[in-house]
């Protein structure tokens, strides 16, 4: 089987230079055109809540607005980090 190949090959040597011409064409074309990202977005999905107290001080807003959002969001699946700032009248999750 491999001695026809090669007597094929010898023998249409013409045949073989143009399919090889025509794959290294077909594959720097397919080269150029390819998307290629050099440094991929590994970073992991945030979510931020915000909500909006009106009139409510730091310390109720923490007690009541952000203190029940972060234990409702540390119950979630595979959450690595919860980070929370309370301010007057705004909590961020």
């Amino acid at each position: 089987m491999l001695d026809r190949i090669i007597k094929f090959s010898l023998n249409n040597k013409f045949l073989i230079l143009l399919a090889f011409l025509v794959l290294v064409i077909y594959g720097t074309r397919t080269a150029i055109n390819m998307d290629i990202d050099v440094f991929p977005d590994f970073t992991a999905p945030t979510v931020v809540v915000m909500t909006d107290a009106h009139g409510m001080a730091s310390e109720e807003v923490e007690r009541l607005v952000t203190f029940p959002i972060e234990t409702s969001v540390n119950g979630a699946t595979d959450v690595r980090r919860v980070r929370s700032v309370s301010s007057q009248g705004f909590s961020f999750v």
